[in-house]
């Protein structure tokens, strides 16, 4: 199972809202714990972006 997908359960977000940083550095979707030398005690942070916005074009504007 992806990390990813461990942490969804834990935080109401869609995986495209998750971004994980280890080192400094931001994880990509593919790659996987030992490509970045993560190892146990170590600190891997979790920033979970904000869901998007319907965009003003997709809004109803009024006539005029």
């Amino acid at each position: 199972m992806l990390f990813k997908e461990l942490i969804r359960k834990k935080f109401p977000a869609e995986p495209d809202q998750l971004c994980l940083i280890f080192a400094g550095k931001i994880m990509k979707d593919g790659d996987n714990l030992k490509q970045h030398n993560v190892k146990d005690g170590l600190t891997i942070h979790l920033v979970i972006r904000a869901a998007p916005r319907a965009t003003e074009a997709a809004a109803p504007r009024p006539p005029g």
